[in-house]
């Protein structure tokens, strides 16, 4: 979902400082879709770091092939290993208040 929302949302949208944001913006908008649509009472975000799974890859080889990955330590968030999306500006995790 954070792949779709990334390039789903204009590479304009960004934060105050210029990092691209437009993957949380993206998953935070498909998220307030789901919820006004469907009310639910819980919300569950569940997050998979390893992005191609060699247990996936041993099932279907093809399995996100054709994405490249790119870690950089001043890239996006969405390819910085230790990232969240409460670390994007505006966000609060409060879990740690």
């Amino acid at each position: 979902m954070w792949f779709r929302s990334f390039f789903g949302v204009p590479s304009s949208i960004t934060a105050p400082d210029g990092r691209p944001v437009n993957a949380l913006r993206g998953f935070l908008d498909a998220v307030a879709t789901v919820i006004t649509r469907e009310r639910p009472s819980r919300l569950v975000v569940c997050r998979d770091d390893d992005w191609r799974p060699q247990w996936r890859v041993d099932l279907i080889p093809s399995y996100k092939a054709h994405r490249v990955e790119e870690v950089q330590a001043d890239g996006p968030a969405r390819y910085r290993r230790g990232s969240r999306p409460t670390d994007a500006p505006g966000r609060h995790d409060h879990r740690n208040a």
